[in-house]
């Protein structure tokens, strides 16, 4: 039987590829495979470093940066800039503390230490006193000594207050004197003001070879104290020589036999005179 005679019998269409409901559809897609959950898992296919399915749960990420992208960037920054402010702020309240706590303290620690050197002095002259009480000394040497201690100390106080004295009045003295420096020193300058360009630079001229002339003298000074110096070393050298020290001993010698030669010749001549002469001189 032909295909159009069964055609005519059935009086149906053959199958085409039309798309058929979707009733139909999931009634055909309705098996085991497709109700079946599968999962992919990333496991190496051989041991030479070929892998298999590598699943990502991360998408492609934002392909555009909008104004809102930036906006959202710009926020998270100010939100970690406030948040390292405030840590920083936190801090600085921290070392705040510890600078009042350690100025607190050390205020207890300068009273605690006048406070130890005062009983360290009481500890000193009770010890010393036990001493003196076991070496039998006597009461009245005691305070002898005390009297004798407090006197000297009471000398060395009023000393010591006059030193002061004249310290205070040097330092109000050259106050004084600096003030008077200053007030030259502005007249000076007013002065140099009021002159000439022409006299200005006569007097630049004149101290640049003032302090020219200074440094030249300073230098000659230095140099005359060099030579002073070697001076010295070399005085020292010859009298620690021998022969210098033989030969001024000889000169010594030399000058009085000398003197003495003169006295014995004079004595001669006044011997060998007349006597009318000889009486004349005497």
């Amino acid at each position: 039987m032909t295909t159009g005679q069964q055609r005519m019998q059935t009086g149906m269409r053959m199958g085409t590829s039309m798309r058929q409901p979707t009733a139909m559809r999931e009634a055909n897609l309705s098996g085991v495979g497709y109700n079946t959950k599968v999962t992919a898992v990333d496991r190496p296919v051989t041991n030479h470093g070929m892998s298999g399915i590598k699943v990502s749960s991360q998408g492609p990420g934002r392909q555009i940066y909008d104004r809102t992208y930036y906006l959202n960037l710009l926020k998270t920054k100010n939100n970690d800039i406030l948040g390292e402010i405030g840590k920083m702020k936190q801090e600085v309240e921290d070392i705040n503390k510890d600078n009042t706590t350690y100025l607190t303290l050390e205020r207890k620690y300068e009273a605690l230490i006048k406070d130890v050197r005062k009983y360290e002095g009481e500890l000193a002259d009770y010890n010393l006193a036990l001493d003196k009480y076991r070496s039998d000394t006597k009461p009245e040497d005691i305070e002898a000594l005390y009297m004798h201690i407090k006197s000297q100390n009471d000398k060395q106080r009023s000393h010591l207050d006059n030193l002061f004295g004249e310290k205070r009045d040097m330092e109000t003295e050259i106050q004084s004197y600096e003030s008077q420096i200053q007030e030259i020193n502005f007249q000076n300058e007013s002065r140099l003001n009021d002159l000439d360009p022409e006299q200005r630079n006569d007097y630049e001229k004149l101290k640049e070879e003032n302090t020219m002339l200074g440094q030249d003298i300073n230098n000659s000074r230095n140099e005359l104290e060099e030579v002073n110096a070697r001076l010295a070393q070399a005085e020292s050298r010859l009298r620690q020589d021998t022969l210098k020290q033989r030969a001024q001993h000889l000169k010594e010698e030399r000058t009085m036999l000398t003197k003495k030669k003169e006295d014995l010749e004079l004595q001669t001549n006044e011997m060998n005179l007349p006597l009318p002469e000889a009486r004349e001189r005497l």
